[in-house]
């Protein structure tokens, strides 16, 4: 895929019209921000399909390829769920990052889908991938942790949340 799905991109210009563009910010090194607390029930206005993480791939322009910003190991999205299973059962893909032993891989496989996480930096809420074992293991606790080099962050804009 080289191109933003068509409704992807509609998604960004009906937000952009209706609220205005996030900031986006790529990290130079390594950066400590602090885990959100209870944003599991927080959603992207529904034009998104509730998912965070479509929300980040519309305004960070990264389409494929993704990364945790946490472990920097490869995560996917659910519409690649059936090309990774297929990689998973081929051993191919998993070979690469956990060499051929099947149970480290399917324990990769079971957390690796990629959430679009809360975190705070510079005072303000941001939205970057992670894994969901990742993200999930952090709870709903607010606490410091490092995210990558090389990390694209999108600011979550929306009228209905408070901080």
């Amino acid at each position: 895929m080289d191109m933003m799905p068509l409704d992807l991109f509609l998604a960004k210009k009906e937000f952009i019209k209706n609220h205005r563009e996030p900031k986006v910010l790529t990290l130079d090194e390594d950066t400590k921000v602090v885990n959100k607390r209870n944003t599991s029930n927080r959603h992207p206005n529904g034009i998104f399909g509730n998912s965070w993480m479509n929300y980040w791939i519309a305004f960070s322009g990264i389409i494929s390829d993704f990364i945790c910003s946490i472990d920097g190991q490869p995560i996917w999205i659910e519409d690649d769920k059936e090309s990774c299973e297929t990689c998973k059962k081929e051993n191919r893909f998993w070979e690469l990052f956990y060499g051929s032993n099947t149970e480290n891989a399917q324990k990769a496989y079971n957390g690796r889908e990629a959430h679009g996480a809360h975190v705070k930096y510079e005072g303000k809420t941001y939205i970057v991938p992670m894994s969901a074992s990742e993200n999930t293991s952090l709870g709903d606790k607010e606490v410091e942790i490092t995210i990558k080099a090389g990390t694209v962050l999108v600011e979550e804009v929306s009228p209905r949340i408070e901080e």
